[in-house]
């Protein structure tokens, strides 16, 4: 009988501490972290609005729900002879029965569950661990500094940090070296910087730094690669410390950051995926940072920058799958932009002060829609005197000061649309000589005209 009541008690510990880590699902709103647009290329805006300043500045975020993953599956012994025996001989056994190639680093001790800590108690589950496979999440912790996990090196999942009010140091974590899926930092009103995170270098997801009241600084000294880097509304941020990032393999976004003044610490960055976008930071001077930059698969997106010069120090930027560049109130060429000859998506362009599209100069096919709205200074196209595709339509609309369509009269093909509207000096007999050399050029698309009133011959 006391046997019994013996495994009875220990069967009774063991399903009470398996509960204590279970994975907890769902414990904060995700709806902020989507970072697809629900219409990514954004035409319409710039065809029905003639203020170059209607740029959407913000992107509203949602991010799936990542799905439990299954707990670890227990191999037989006799299963795990055979695997022993099929390994290299460069394999290395662990006093603890695990096993270790050599082009893997080691994970030390593993804990495969998900935790999370809202109290210091919560940290005596994890305190040895190397490696945490699934999530780690700090929620509503009320200290200043969590202490005793400076063993970890590994989040397998997303590394949280929410609502932490008090929360001052991040320096419990400076052993952490990569977390696989990814961080979601926000609310922690006296969190001012994140430079705790010293050996952190890679996060698989999204890092999302998002209203920290008093976040001056992103320090992150050897991160080299993150999925998707989304950084928005820390209004006292005035700079970004990432001397080491090379790539960020989906969205790299820096939105609505009201001090922010520099970027200049992202030299060695050479690579963007789905969007570079850099809106609505008014302080934002120069792109000073991006000199290296060379590739951007999907969209390059400046918008709303009240206080950006220029796009100079984007001269090695080779490829960009699609361009929109929109309210920057001082911007008035597109020099930087030299080296680009294609765009697969679209090239949307307006501005008060633009008034030249010098930089657009070698682009020879865009795939998609070419719009050009609001661009209140420029006179005539003839720095697109290159382009001879477009795959999509082509919007030369509300632009107050054009007075010639020259420029244009190079291309060969047109995919949609010929739209050419609400251009005050523009005569009509302009927009009717290009659809009569589009149609000659074998052209069958419609047109739609209206409010050019510019007075004068076309030759």
């Amino acid at each position: 009988m006391k046997n019994i009541l013996s495994a009875v008690c220990i069967l009774t510990a063991a399903v009470f501490i398996s509960c204590t880590e279970k994975k907890e699902d769902n414990i904060y709103d995700y709806s902020d972290i989507d970072t697809n647009q629900k219409n990514d290329n954004e035409v319409t805006d710039y065809q029905t609005k003639p203020d170059s300043n209607a740029s959407k500045d913000d992107e509203e975020f949602s991010e799936e729900d990542v799905e439990d993953s299954d707990d670890a599956e227990i191999i037989p012994d006799d299963e795990m002879d055979e695997d022993i025996d099929t390994l290299d001989d460069d394999s290395e056994h662990f006093p603890d029965g695990t096993i270790k190639n050599d082009d893997d680093p080691d994970p030390g001790k593993v804990c495969p569950n998900s935790y999370s800590i809202a109290q210091d108690s919560d940290i005596q589950l994890i305190k040895d661990c190397n490696t945490i496979e699934g999530q780690l999440i700090i929620q509503n912790y009320p200290g200043t500094e969590i202490k005793g996990l400076l063993n970890l090196r590994m989040i397998g999942d997303e590394f949280n940090i929410i609502n932490c009010p008090n929360l001052t140091s991040l320096a419990g974590f400076k052993n952490l070296e990569k977390v696989g899926d990814g961080m979601f930092i926000t609310g922690n009103d006296a969190l001012s910087d994140l430079s705790d995170l010293e050996k952190l270098d890679h996060i698989g997801g999204w890092f999302h730094v998002k209203q920290n009241d008093n976040m001056k600084k992103i320090s992150l000294p050897v991160l080299k690669y993150v999925g998707k880097f989304i950084v928005t509304e820390n209004n006292e941020m005035t700079s970004l410390d990432m001397p080491l990032l090379e790539e960020s393999g989906d969205y790299f976004q820096i939105i609505k950051n009201e001090k922010l003044e520099t970027i200049k610490s992202l030299k060695k960055l050479t690579s963007v995926g789905e969007r570079l976008q850099i809106s609505g930071n008014y302080k934002l001077v120069s792109l000073e940072g991006l000199d290296n930059l060379e590739t951007v698969t999907g969209y390059l997106r400046l918008t709303t920058g009240k206080a950006l010069t220029d796009l100079k120090n984007l001269s090695n930027l080779s490829f960009a799958g699609g361009i929109d560049i929109s309210g920057n109130d001082l911007i008035t060429s597109l020099e930087g932009l030299e080296k680009i000859t294609e765009i697969t998506e679209n090239v949307l362009i307006s501005g008060d002060k633009l008034s030249s599209l010098k930089g657009l100069e070698n682009i020879t096919d865009i795939n998609g829609t070419l719009s050009i709205s609001a661009v209140k200074e420029i006179t005539d196209l003839t720095d697109l005197s290159n382009l001879r595709n477009i795959g999509g339509e082509l919007n030369i609309s509300w632009n107050a000061a054009l007075i010639s369509l020259n420029g244009l009269f190079t291309l060969t093909s047109l995919g949609g649309e010929l739209k050419v509207q609400s251009n005050a000096l523009l005569p009509q007999c302009e927009a009717d000589n290009l659809k009569t050399y589009l149609e000659n050029s074998g052209w069958t698309g419609t047109a739609t005209f209206s409010g050019n009133y510019g007075e004068g011959s076309c030759d």
